[in-house]
């Protein structure tokens, strides 16, 4: 059920400011997020990640990172059927899952260097070698596999590398970096699109390791927001053009400003400092952006915390501290705020019918569960 990544190196390894706009806005309505249901999946599993619901049955498709299984339940939560695949061999999808979505009358899934694309049999149609694989992060289990509609015609947008040779210590890293790439199944042709944008934080001539963008693909439209910034994006796929962009009015989010290009870099990594706020997810529902994320703490706040309690009580009131939030905003304002229940571990995915879905936390339960359960959550006016 947790989403989880794995940082490269030479191996692998498990692993605001500005004035509130919502000051300004009078005579909305405001919004936030309720439970209104809950499924239970009973399977014997240690993760499981909800990647999509299909748009007519409501079925749920559902991975096995390592090692790669697929499964599919239908909208109560009773199991359909589990396929085991191939960790190695011409037809495998590699030894892990990194994401999957329903797309025409099948499935793709995403792994380390291919894309592949099942029918309704669930057999092989098409196997896409990737242009380059992932660097510096293997991200697994998140939504990092979406369909796109471009002139009539299914497209699949992707999270999968910057698609430069730089490291993120150097310059040009910053001048080439992709955010992201699509690709027509028929063709077999992979574009990278999204620059950083100008005026970019991120052109600081700083280093700022494991760039990545939270994103939702709408038709022809990706929304992101890179996940340590402040500014949500539209970008037109096919023209890379941004139309709209507004910046996000968070009071409490934590932003780390890089680090010094070069060796001195290195050295700069292993001091103390701030916990960056990041967003986990966003999403885009019936003209609202819903922006998921941790705040992150001050050095100052973890220092005090850690000198006046023990270990284990420092986690626990970090954990607090910089627990998940979500923002509702309507065109550029915020018409809702409020704190993800304990319960919850993130929102995850938003389904056609507008509901979103949420993991468990499992922490907060004083006992492994026998289920694994998602919650749906609507978007209420009030």
């Amino acid at each position: 059920m947790d989403r989880r990544l794995l940082v490269l190196f030479c191996g692998i390894l498990v692993s605001g400011g500005c004035a509130r706009e919502h000051d300004e806005v009078t005579s909305v309505t405001r919004f936030n997020l309720e439970v209104v249901d809950s499924v239970q999946l009973e399977v014997m599993a240690t993760y499981l990640s909800l990647m999509d619901v299909h748009d007519s049955t409501g079925n749920l498709l559902v991975i096995e990172s390592d090692p790669p299984v697929v499964y599919e339940f239908d909208s109560l939560g009773q199991f359909i059927h589990r396929i085991q695949l191939e960790a190695d061999g011409p037809e495998s999808v590699g030894r892990y899952i990194l994401a999957a979505e329903y797309f025409e009358d099948g499935v793709a899934l995403l792994g380390v260097n291919v894309l592949n694309i099942y029918d309704s049999s669930r057999t092989l149609q098409k196997s896409l070698k990737l242009p380059a694989p992932p660097k510096g992060m293997i991200y697994m289990g998140f939504n990092h596999l979406q369909e796109a509609v471009l002139e009539g015609s299914k497209h699949l947008t992707l999270l999968n590398a910057a698609r430069t040779d730089y490291p993120p210590e150097q310059p040009e890293y910053y001048q080439y970096f992709n955010l992201m790439e699509y690709v027509d199944p028929k063709s077999a042709n992979f574009k990278a699109i999204g620059k950083l944008q100008q005026g970019s934080r991120y052109l600081n001539k700083r280093a700022h390791q494991f760039l990545k963008p939270s994103f939702h693909t709408i038709g022809h439209e990706v929304h992101y927001a890179m996940d340590t910034d402040t500014v949500l994006y539209v970008m037109d796929i096919a023209s890379e053009e941004i139309v709209k962009q507004w910046k996000i009015p968070f009071t409490d989010f934590v932003l780390f400003n890089g680090f010094p290009m070069g060796a001195i870099g290195m050295e700069a990594k292993l001091e103390p400092r701030d916990s960056p706020g990041r967003i986990s997810n966003l999403f885009y529902v019936d003209s609202l952006h819903i922006i998921l994320y941790n705040p992150g703490i001050k050095l100052h706040v973890i220092e005090e915390i850690k000198a006046t309690y023990g270990e284990e009580q420092a986690a626990d009131r970090l954990d607090s501290l910089n627990g998940k939030k979500y923002m509702i905003m309507q065109a550029g304002k915020v018409v809702g705020e409020g704190q993800l229940p304990a319960k919850m571990r993130d929102v995850i995915l938003a389904s056609p019918d507008g509901y979103l879905w949420a993991s468990q936390d499992v922490d907060f339960l004083e006992e492994e569960p026998d289920q694994i359960t998602f919650y749906k959550l609507r978007i209420v006016a009030y």
